[in-house]
């Protein structure tokens, strides 16, 4: 399953996506110019648009994500359904590009324990 923020997606294939990650996986800030990730956007035009349609919440809490596989649920008589995962946020709250650029490169998964354990302790 795969969540997403883009309004759009970046690349047209899966091998092109294999690509895309690779080179975002591989993607230092001391790299030599132009790098992989570099290589990749250019081959596709569409990728800078894509990243373009998103900003960077102040957490994975305050952001919608689309869902972009679709399931069938299924019962053993009567009708079948599809469906689509949909995240929308109570709120939406994006940091401006100079916050965002203050942030640590991974606050937004090192956000995750503490907000999960908040939210346990309200639901007990």
């Amino acid at each position: 399953m795969e969540l997403q923020a883009y309004k759009f997606f970046p690349v047209g294939t899966g091998e092109d996506f294999r690509d895309l990650l690779q080179a975002i996986l591989a993607a230092r800030p001391d790299a030599p110019k132009p790098t992989k990730f570099d290589h990749v956007v250019a081959a596709h035009p569409n990728a800078p648009k894509a990243f373009g349609s998103v900003a960077t919440p102040d957490s994975f809490a305050d952001e919608e994500v689309l869902q972009r596989q679709r399931f069938c649920l299924c019962q053993q008589s009567g009708p079948q359904a599809g469906c689509a995962l949909r995240g929308d946020a109570e709120k939406l709250v994006h940091l401006t590009p100079t916050k965002a650029g203050k942030k640590a490169p991974d606050f937004l998964v090192d956000e995750l324990p503490t907000r999960i354990a908040q939210r346990r302790s309200c639901s007990t």
